[in-house]
This record gives C-alpha cells, structure tokens and sequence, in this order.
C-alpha cells in the first residue's frame, strides 16, 4: 500500500475523497417527488450495499471521519459533504406539498440521515442482517 500512498493518512483521505464522491447521489432529481425519490434512493443504497458489503464499511469510515481528533484533511473531505442540507431542502419541498409533516427540516434530515448511518453500520457489523423497508425510513418524515 504505502507504494502507492506516503502514509495512513494519505489513504485515508483518498477513502474519504471516494466515500463524498458516492454521496453526491443523495442530492435530489427535481422531478421526482421527494418521498419517492428518498425511498427509491435508499432502496438502491441497501441493494447495493448488500451486493457489495464495503459500502457498509464506507458509511461506518465516513461517520468516523467526520469527528474531531481525525486527521484534518480527511475531516475537512467529509465535513464537505451536505447531504443533511440538500435532504433538508427535499423536506422543505415535501413540507409544502403536504407530503412530509411539519417541523425544523434540518433537524428531520439529521434525524433520517443518523437512522440510515445506524443501520449501515448494524448491517457491516451483522452481515445476516435484513435490509430494512425504506418506506420504514422514510415513513419518519411523513
């Protein structure tokens, strides 16, 4: 490994830079709607994750990263990553439309994204796990 990087480090922020590459699927289509576009999202993020087990280990590295005490450049990688902003938006849409129920969309966003980072990580430490219903997730926000 260390042929190819200089130090721990340095591969970790290479890791970091491909997990917030991934992320940026989590931004929404502006056609679809935003319930139907979060349940679809993470019904593929679980199909996916089970057919390739490293993306559970990804969504357990990028949780971790994120934490002070981590080195700051693959901190700084992660932190770049505004996925709870961009759902925020999508609740704000689904709010007005009367499809997702009232209440601060920031703290919603961060209350779906933390059940979805806890359930990829029960399922990277369980591999028999079953990949929950994504309507379930999303059911949080309606």
């Amino acid at each position: 490994m260390f042929h190819y990087f200089e130090s721990k480090e340095d591969l970790l922020v290479e890791l970091v830079k491909m997990g917030a590459g991934a992320t940026a699927a989590a931004n929404a289509v502006p056609d679809i709607p935003p319930d139907i576009f979060l349940t679809q999202f993470l019904k593929q993020l679980f199909s996916y994750a089970k057919e390739q087990p490293w993306v559970f280990n990804m969504f357990v590295l990028m949780g971790q990263v994120r934490r002070a005490g981590m080195p700051e450049e693959a901190r700084a990688v992660a932190l770049s990553v505004d996925t709870i902003r961009s759902t925020a938006g999508m609740i704000e849409a689904g709010q007005k439309t009367g499809v997702f129920h009232q209440g601060n969309a920031l703290l919603m966003a961060k209350c779906f994204w933390a059940s979805v980072q806890g359930i990829m990580e029960e399922m990277a430490m369980d591999k028999t796990m079953e990949t929950p219903d994504a309507e379930w997730i999303v059911a949080m926000l309606k």
